[in-house]
Protein backbone atom coordinates (compact mmCIF):
# COMPACT_ATOMS: atom_id res chain seq x y z
CA UNK A 1 0.00 0.00 0.00
CA UNK A 2 2.55 2.15 1.15
CA UNK A 3 4.57 1.41 -2.72
CA UNK A 4 1.50 2.48 -4.06
CA UNK A 5 0.79 5.70 -2.37
CA UNK A 6 4.30 6.78 -3.42
CA UNK A 7 4.08 6.18 -6.80
CA UNK A 8 0.34 7.71 -7.08
CA UNK A 9 2.37 10.81 -5.20
CA UNK A 10 5.53 11.02 -7.79
CA UNK A 11 2.83 10.74 -10.47
CA UNK A 12 0.79 13.72 -9.30
CA UNK A 13 4.19 16.07 -8.33
CA UNK A 14 5.21 15.12 -11.83
CA UNK A 15 1.94 16.53 -13.02
CA UNK A 16 2.48 19.65 -11.60
CA UNK A 17 6.14 20.14 -12.88
CA UNK A 18 4.66 19.32 -16.58
CA UNK A 19 1.41 18.54 -18.21
CA UNK A 20 2.81 17.12 -20.84
CA UNK A 21 4.62 14.07 -19.36
CA UNK A 22 1.75 12.58 -17.36
CA UNK A 23 -1.84 14.64 -18.02
CA UNK A 24 -4.60 14.44 -15.24
CA UNK A 25 -7.08 11.91 -15.04
CA UNK A 26 -9.77 14.44 -15.51
CA UNK A 27 -8.81 17.37 -16.85
CA UNK A 28 -10.88 20.34 -16.71
CA UNK A 29 -12.77 21.41 -19.81
CA UNK A 30 -11.27 24.10 -21.79
CA UNK A 31 -12.74 27.32 -21.88
CA UNK A 32 -13.65 29.29 -25.38
CA UNK A 33 -10.98 31.71 -24.59
CA UNK A 34 -8.36 29.06 -24.08
CA UNK A 35 -9.51 27.24 -27.27
CA UNK A 36 -9.11 30.37 -29.35
CA UNK A 37 -5.40 30.95 -28.41
CA UNK A 38 -4.65 26.97 -28.83
CA UNK A 39 -6.10 27.38 -32.33
CA UNK A 40 -4.03 30.09 -33.14
CA UNK A 41 -1.24 28.92 -32.05
CA UNK A 42 -1.76 25.85 -34.66
CA UNK A 43 -2.02 28.20 -37.35
CA UNK A 44 0.92 30.06 -36.55
CA UNK A 45 3.49 26.47 -36.26
CA UNK A 46 1.80 25.53 -39.75
CA UNK A 47 2.16 28.73 -41.11
CA UNK A 48 6.39 28.61 -39.99
CA UNK A 49 6.83 25.12 -41.06
CA UNK A 50 5.07 26.39 -44.68
CA UNK A 51 7.57 29.18 -44.53
CA UNK A 52 10.75 26.99 -43.69
CA UNK A 53 9.58 24.69 -46.34
CA UNK A 54 9.43 27.47 -49.14
CA UNK A 55 12.75 28.55 -48.42
CA UNK A 56 13.87 25.24 -47.91
CA UNK A 57 12.81 24.75 -51.89
CA UNK A 58 14.24 27.91 -52.83
CA UNK A 59 17.31 26.98 -51.51
CA UNK A 60 17.50 24.12 -53.17
CA UNK A 61 16.77 25.72 -56.60
CA UNK A 62 19.24 28.70 -56.16
CA UNK A 63 21.71 25.38 -55.37
CA UNK A 64 20.70 23.49 -58.63
CA UNK A 65 20.96 26.20 -60.75
CA UNK A 66 24.37 27.01 -59.81
CA UNK A 67 25.97 24.10 -60.76
CA UNK A 68 25.01 24.66 -64.34
CA UNK A 69 26.12 27.63 -64.18
CA UNK A 70 28.45 28.50 -67.59
CA UNK A 71 32.06 30.18 -67.45
CA UNK A 72 31.08 33.64 -67.98
CA UNK A 73 28.41 33.17 -65.02
CA UNK A 74 30.92 31.47 -62.29
CA UNK A 75 33.32 34.41 -63.05
CA UNK A 76 30.51 37.16 -61.96
CA UNK A 77 28.94 34.52 -59.44
CA UNK A 78 32.78 33.91 -57.84
CA UNK A 79 35.25 36.08 -58.57
CA UNK A 80 33.77 39.52 -60.17
CA UNK A 81 31.44 40.25 -56.73
CA UNK A 82 34.51 39.35 -54.16
CA UNK A 83 36.59 42.07 -56.38
CA UNK A 84 33.77 44.64 -56.53
CA UNK A 85 33.07 43.85 -52.72
CA UNK A 86 36.66 43.96 -51.51
CA UNK A 87 37.39 47.14 -53.45
CA UNK A 88 34.25 49.49 -53.16
CA UNK A 89 36.10 52.17 -51.37
CA UNK A 90 38.36 52.16 -54.09
CA UNK A 91 36.10 52.18 -56.45
CA UNK A 92 34.17 54.76 -54.97
CA UNK A 93 37.09 56.98 -54.51
CA UNK A 94 37.95 56.84 -58.26
CA UNK A 95 34.63 57.33 -59.29
CA UNK A 96 34.60 60.53 -57.46
CA UNK A 97 37.85 60.88 -59.45
CA UNK A 98 36.40 60.69 -62.74
CA UNK A 99 33.30 62.81 -61.77
CA UNK A 100 35.50 65.24 -60.42
CA UNK A 101 37.71 65.63 -64.10
CA UNK A 102 34.59 65.91 -66.14
CA UNK A 103 32.93 68.67 -64.16
CA UNK A 104 36.46 70.59 -64.26
CA UNK A 105 36.17 69.80 -68.13
CA UNK A 106 32.54 70.47 -68.84
CA UNK A 107 33.41 74.02 -66.94
CA UNK A 108 35.78 74.81 -69.91
CA UNK A 109 33.25 73.98 -72.52
CA UNK A 110 32.84 77.55 -74.74
CA UNK A 111 30.98 77.93 -78.14
CA UNK A 112 33.13 77.38 -81.51
CA UNK A 113 34.31 80.64 -82.89
CA UNK A 114 34.89 79.28 -86.07
CA UNK A 115 33.43 76.29 -88.52
CA UNK A 116 34.30 72.77 -87.49
CA UNK A 117 36.92 70.91 -89.38
CA UNK A 118 35.82 67.10 -90.01
CA UNK A 119 39.39 66.51 -91.61
CA UNK A 120 42.89 67.67 -91.03
CA UNK A 121 44.45 70.79 -92.41
CA UNK A 122 46.06 68.80 -95.26
CA UNK A 123 43.32 66.71 -95.98
CA UNK A 124 42.68 66.77 -100.16
CA UNK A 125 39.01 67.26 -98.84
CA UNK A 126 39.77 70.11 -96.20
CA UNK A 127 41.73 72.04 -99.06
CA UNK A 128 39.02 72.07 -101.10
CA UNK A 129 37.00 73.00 -98.57
CA UNK A 130 38.94 75.65 -97.44
CA UNK A 131 39.57 76.81 -101.23
CA UNK A 132 35.11 77.00 -101.62
CA UNK A 133 34.80 79.03 -98.43
CA UNK A 134 38.01 81.59 -98.64
CA UNK A 135 39.50 81.32 -101.85
CA UNK A 136 36.05 82.59 -103.46
CA UNK A 137 34.04 85.51 -102.83
CA UNK A 138 30.36 85.79 -103.11
CA UNK A 139 28.31 89.40 -104.17
CA UNK A 140 27.40 90.01 -101.00
CA UNK A 141 30.91 90.36 -99.64
CA UNK A 142 33.00 93.49 -100.36
CA UNK A 143 36.52 91.69 -101.03
CA UNK A 144 38.55 92.01 -103.46
CA UNK A 145 40.94 89.24 -105.63
CA UNK A 146 44.12 90.11 -106.63
CA UNK A 147 44.63 88.70 -110.49
CA UNK A 148 48.43 87.89 -111.36
CA UNK A 149 48.94 88.25 -115.51
CA UNK A 150 51.78 86.48 -116.65
CA UNK A 151 53.75 86.84 -119.76
CA UNK A 152 55.67 84.37 -121.50
CA UNK A 153 54.00 81.21 -120.25
CA UNK A 154 52.45 79.11 -123.00
CA UNK A 155 50.99 76.84 -120.10
CA UNK A 156 51.66 74.23 -117.85
CA UNK A 157 52.59 70.84 -116.64
CA UNK A 158 50.32 68.96 -114.59
CA UNK A 159 51.63 65.37 -114.76
CA UNK A 160 53.75 65.69 -111.83
CA UNK A 161 50.40 66.94 -109.53
CA UNK A 162 48.60 65.04 -107.15
CA UNK A 163 45.34 64.84 -108.33
CA UNK A 164 43.99 65.42 -104.78
CA UNK A 165 46.44 68.35 -104.20
CA UNK A 166 43.93 71.55 -104.41
CA UNK A 167 47.49 73.94 -104.44
CA UNK A 168 49.39 72.26 -107.42
CA UNK A 169 49.17 73.99 -110.27
CA UNK A 170 52.15 71.77 -111.91
CA UNK A 171 54.93 73.30 -113.70
CA UNK A 172 55.14 76.26 -116.06
CA UNK A 173 56.01 75.82 -119.74
CA UNK A 174 57.64 78.74 -121.24
CA UNK A 175 56.81 80.02 -124.20
CA UNK A 176 60.15 80.79 -126.48
CA UNK A 177 58.57 83.22 -128.85
CA UNK A 178 58.14 86.04 -126.04
CA UNK A 179 60.76 88.35 -126.11
CA UNK A 180 60.14 91.10 -123.43
CA UNK A 181 63.66 92.86 -124.81
CA UNK A 182 61.62 93.73 -127.86
CA UNK A 183 60.12 97.25 -128.06
CA UNK A 184 56.64 95.64 -129.26
CA UNK A 185 56.36 93.37 -126.43
CA UNK A 186 57.10 96.62 -123.82
CA UNK A 187 54.77 98.59 -125.52
CA UNK A 188 52.02 95.51 -124.99
CA UNK A 189 52.40 95.23 -121.43
CA UNK A 190 51.99 99.23 -121.15
CA UNK A 191 49.27 99.02 -123.53
CA UNK A 192 47.26 96.25 -121.35
CA UNK A 193 48.12 97.63 -117.67
CA UNK A 194 46.64 100.97 -119.32
CA UNK A 195 43.57 99.11 -120.28
CA UNK A 196 43.11 97.46 -116.85
CA UNK A 197 43.55 100.87 -115.14
CA UNK A 198 39.97 102.11 -116.57
CA UNK A 199 38.01 98.54 -116.68
CA UNK A 200 35.15 98.43 -115.28
CA UNK A 201 35.61 95.20 -113.37
CA UNK A 202 39.56 96.68 -111.88
CA UNK A 203 39.39 98.08 -108.46
CA UNK A 204 39.41 101.93 -108.63
CA UNK A 205 42.29 103.76 -106.78
CA UNK A 206 45.96 104.34 -105.52
CA UNK A 207 47.84 100.66 -105.57
CA UNK A 208 44.32 98.78 -107.12
CA UNK A 209 47.26 97.86 -109.89
CA UNK A 210 51.29 97.04 -109.81
CA UNK A 211 52.45 97.18 -113.24
CA UNK A 212 55.83 96.20 -113.07
CA UNK A 213 56.61 97.55 -116.87
CA UNK A 214 55.35 100.97 -115.17
CA UNK A 215 57.92 100.92 -112.66
CA UNK A 216 60.67 100.23 -115.69
CA UNK A 217 59.48 102.81 -117.87
CA UNK A 218 59.64 105.16 -115.15
CA UNK A 219 63.31 104.22 -114.06
CA UNK A 220 64.23 104.64 -117.39
CA UNK A 221 62.64 107.98 -118.27
CA UNK A 222 64.34 109.07 -114.67
CA UNK A 223 67.39 108.12 -116.33
CA UNK A 224 67.28 110.25 -119.04
CA UNK A 225 66.65 107.78 -121.86
CA UNK A 226 63.98 106.62 -124.10
CA UNK A 227 61.28 104.03 -123.59
CA UNK A 228 60.98 101.19 -124.94
CA UNK A 229 64.24 100.24 -124.46
CA UNK A 230 66.14 99.06 -127.71
CA UNK A 231 67.53 95.80 -127.38
CA UNK A 232 71.15 96.34 -127.50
Amino acid sequence: AERVTTTEVTAIQLQDNDESISPPTNPPSPTPLKKKESFQKTEQALSVRQSSSRILRRKTTIVELATNYGVVEKFFDEKWNTWMFQGRYIILLLFCIYLGVNIILASQLKTIEEQERWFPENHPLQKSFDLLTDGYHTGTQDFSVTVTFLWGVSGYDSSSVDYWDANGVGDPIWDESFKLESEEAQERVIEICDFLQTYKLVKRGEGAIECFMWDFRDYIKGQNEQFPVEKS
